[in-house]
């Protein structure tokens, strides 16, 4: 799988945006972007499990906690005013 991710925080703008593609048999794409409306300079631990979980179960969540343990999280929170996506599967 080949993915791509850009992000720009929006410290100087006061506006976020996120992009994603992913490309294994099919391009899909994903763009997001509105204000901040918070930074969270460092994440607490149960906030990030929380997020985790969302994306992440079993083995792969345990994973992916240990990669992040020990490691300053910012969370970036906004409110979506563009979403655009594309999935040419």
């Amino acid at each position: 799988m080949l993915a791509q991710e850009k992000v720009d925080n929006g410290e100087d703008t006061g506006m976020a945006a996120m992009s994603r593609s992913e490309r294994e048999k099919f391009l899909a794409a994903v763009h997001v972007g509105g204000p901040v409306v918070a930074i969270e300079q460092e994440t607490a631990q149960p906030d990030r499990e929380s997020m985790a979980r969302r994306y992440f179960d079993g083995e792969a969540l345990a994973g992916y906690l240990k990669a992040i343990e020990g490691s300053r999280i910012v969370t970036i929170r906004m409110r979506p005013q563009r979403w655009n996506s594309s999935d040419q599967s």
